[in-house]
Parts: C-alpha cells; structure tokens; sequence
C-alpha cells in the first residue's frame, strides 16, 4: 500500500466519523429530549408547567425545538412525567422560552433586542442536516475512490467535505453568537440562571474539524497521486 492510498484511508474515515457526528445535533431536542446544544438550569426557580409538584426547571435546546423537564428536589418523591417539548421548526426563540419557564421578573428579562436576534440566528441551524447530508455524500465519493480509484471523485469528495465544513462552521458560530448574548443578558440581570453548551455543540464543532482534516488528507492523496503519476510517466519514456 502506498503512502498516498494509506492517507486516503485516513481521510474517508474522517469524512465517515464528520458524518456520524453530525448526526448527534440532528437529533437534539425536541428529538431527542435529553439531548441538546444548549441547556439552561437554575436551582433556585420552580415552576409548574408539568403535571405534577413544582421543581427545578431544566430547558434543553435543539435544532429545531426545545424540550422542558423538571428536576424534583432531593429526597423528595414524585410521580415521574414526561417532558414538554416545543417543536417549533425552523427558527425559535430561546430567549422567550427561559423568560416564561424561569418566570424572570421585568428587570431580570431578556432584553427584547436580544432575544429577536438569537431567534433569527436559530434558523442558521436548518444548515446542519444539509451538512450532515453533504458529509455523507463526501464520505461515499471518498469510498468510491478508495475502491476503484479516480481523480474526479477525489477531487468532487474534496469538494463535497469542504462544503459540510463551511454549513457546520455558519452553524455553529451562529448558535455560540445566540447563546452567548442570551447568557451574557441572564448574568447581567443577576438571576441564578445558568447555562451550558451541549453534547450536540461539541459533537458539531468535532464533526467540522474532522470533516476538515479529511477533506485535507483526500486532496494532498489527489496531489500526491497526480506527482507519482508524472514521475512513472517520465520514467517510461526515459526507459
């Protein structure tokens, strides 16, 4: 095996890995309740939207919804229920939702300005299935020239890759932009409001690093391949 097959190798399985991770931020909340890129929680609020006694609320942002739950005091016994989601599709607003489950007093809310901008950043997140979709097609290119070799399926996986990893860099700095300002608003109205990045962030930045690297990896094997090509073809006609 040559060094510019073996790096190949490397660069389809990131190109595999960039689309399996993609695939956690898919299926955040409202999905997948538990799971989100973002999370707000506060030990000191209690609500009773569910249908049982107050306790802390717990909000789990996704793509293309939210889903609340409720964490019961300790040692105290409840009857579990589930949890409410919110689906509200492309584009929501965060921060409406954590002024009505926190029930944040006047001076304590969102400011308005703020919270009408991270709901349009939001919809950036319609771009990570379209990324997911193209880290899945650059995966196929990438297999398909590792099978039976050719430079255009290279060059168009190449491609394809790089395209997954600019959907997911918009998408990403977007939903950092959004939540930051909205975190940045709950520490200036001094509420015990905290919040957290999510698994499905961490799993769409990993996923445009590898998505990078093996769009890297894939094009130095198309230029390594083109040079070693020149070579034997110079060679021959030496010969």
């Amino acid at each position: 095996m040559s060094i510019g097959t073996f790096f190949h190798h490397i660069g389809t399985f990131f190109a595999l890995a960039a689309f399996a991770l993609l695939i956690v931020p898919d299926v955040t909340a409202p999905s997948v309740p538990h799971l989100s890129l973002y999370r707000t929680t506060s030990k000191y609020y209690s609500t009773r939207i569910l249908n049982y006694a107050a306790g802390n609320p717990m909000i789990d942002f996704g793509s293309f919804g939210y889903c609340v739950r409720i964490i019961p005091e300790p040692g105290e016994f409840r009857v579990p229920a589930p949890e409410i989601c919110y689906s509200d599709g492309v584009g929501y607003s965060p921060a409406d939702a954590i002024n009505g489950v926190f029930r944040l007093t006047r001076s304590e809310r969102i400011d308005r300005d703020v919270s009408r901008g991270a709901a349009r950043l939001t919809k950036t997140f319609v771009l990570i299935p379209l990324a997911t979709a193209a880290a899945g097609a650059a995966f196929l290119l990438a297999l398909l020239s590792s099978l039976r070799p050719s430079r255009w399926a290279s060059i168009l996986a190449v491609a394809v890759s790089a395209l997954a990893s600019c959907l997911a860099l918009v998408a990403f700095v977007c939903g950092i932009v959004a939540f930051a300002a909205v975190r940045a608003e709950l520490e200036d109205g001094g509420t015990s409001v905290r919040a957290y990045y999510g698994v499905g962030m961490w799993a769409l930045l990993a996923a445009m690093v590898c998505s990078l690297l093996g769009s890297g990896l894939i094009f130095f094997t198309c230029c390594s391949g083109r040079k070693y090509r020149s070579k034997d073809a110079h060679f021959a006609k030496a010969g």
